[in-house]
């Protein structure tokens, strides 16, 4: 550091320190008993946090694919009655060329036929937002995610679903982290009594 003047040469010089401090201090009265107790108690309760949080994206995952389920279902139909209402409008309007049938009611069925139409790019939309959505919660990316065709009426649900004991909910990791938060913050007042 500094500066060298004209003509001269730097000088160098090379400088080492080592040092060691100990600092200690008699728990008189538990005060970095409980600090350490309150730690403890924090890490346990980012572990069940962390737990929860596996819990909540996978139900996130669940209810997102049960709604791209009843999203395709509600298409499928919309397109079936598409379909349906346009073979009509086809018979209407051959109804109408042998006289059976009025311009209203050629009118009425074509209005029938838009309005369906109308909802299709609507509930594609809501499906393709519902696969992104799908996506982001499973960390790919669209292209990516394998989706089956399939509906809501190929799920099976249990007949009956077997009583849950209430000591179950005990294991809950949201109801770990709640008590493990409470028991950190009783180990945190018992270091400030200190």
């Amino acid at each position: 550091l500094g500066s060298v003047p004209k003509g001269k040469k730097p000088r160098s010089e090379r400088s080492f320190r080592i040092g060691a401090r100990l600092d200690w201090r008699i728990d008189l009265w538990g005060e970095r008993h409980s600090a350490a107790e309150a730690a403890g108690r924090r890490l346990w309760q980012s572990a069940f946090s962390l737990e929860n949080t596996k819990r909540t994206v996978v139900a996130s995952v669940v209810r997102t694919w049960l709604e791209y389920l009843s999203m395709s279902d509600r298409l499928r139909v919309t397109v079936d009655t598409e379909r349906a209402l346009s073979r009509i409008l086809v018979s209407v309007v051959k109804r109408q060329v042998e006289g059976d049938a009025s311009g209203i009611e050629v009118q009425q069925q074509k209005a029938a036929v838009s309005s369906v139409r109308a909802t299709i790019p609507a509930l594609e939309l809501a499906r393709a937002e519902l696969v992104h959505r799908l996506a982001r919660l499973l960390g790919t990316t669209p292209d990516k995610l394998p989706l089956p065709g399939g509906s809501l009426h190929d799920i099976t649900i249990p007949e009956t679903i077997p009583a849950v004991p209430p000591k179950l909910l005990l294991l809950r990791p949201d109801v770990k982290s709640a008590e493990a938060e409470l028991l950190a913050a009783e180990a945190d007042i018992d270091a400030a009594r200190a």
